[in-house]
């Protein structure tokens, strides 16, 4: 689920506070990260694309409606795809981390942990394999 805190997906879906995402191949993603010994955690993001109005508050009210992370598309990108009956699947990797009183770069910045990346990337892969099967 995604908590909508978004602009774009208000065009292409009734008012909500939350929106179902991935409805669709969740399943066999969660297959592909077992074969490959992934670990991974289900839950809510909370979608916003006013990232300059990410205050304490607004933090606090979202992880108490569940939120795991914070990002500026999914739900957006799930309405758009409800709308044109089209197929939309999204996952998240840690890249940074913005709960502490300093920012933790992570993995976001250009180069760092490219191994990391190019697994992230053929997870994508091999859901696409499994879902052409």
């Amino acid at each position: 689920m995604a908590l909508r805190d978004e602009g774009a997906g208000y065009h292409y879906a009734e008012p909500a506070d939350t929106i179902e995402i991935n409805p669709k191949y969740k399943e066999e993603f969660k297959e592909v990260l077992k074969e490959l010994g992934y670990p991974y955690v289900e839950g809510t993001t909370w979608t916003t694309d006013a990232c300059y109005r990410e205050t304490r508050d607004k933090v606090n009210q979202r992880k108490e409606q569940g939120a795991l992370c914070v990002e500026m598309e999914c739900a957006g990108m799930q309405a758009l795809c409800n709308f044109r009956n089209t197929d939309f699947f999204q996952f998240f990797y840690a890249g940074d981390n913005l709960d502490h009183s300093s920012w933790d770069p992570g993995s976001v910045s250009g180069d760092v942990r490219l191994d990391d990346k190019s697994k992230i990337m053929l997870l994508a892969f091999e859901l696409g394999l499994k879902i052409m099967k």
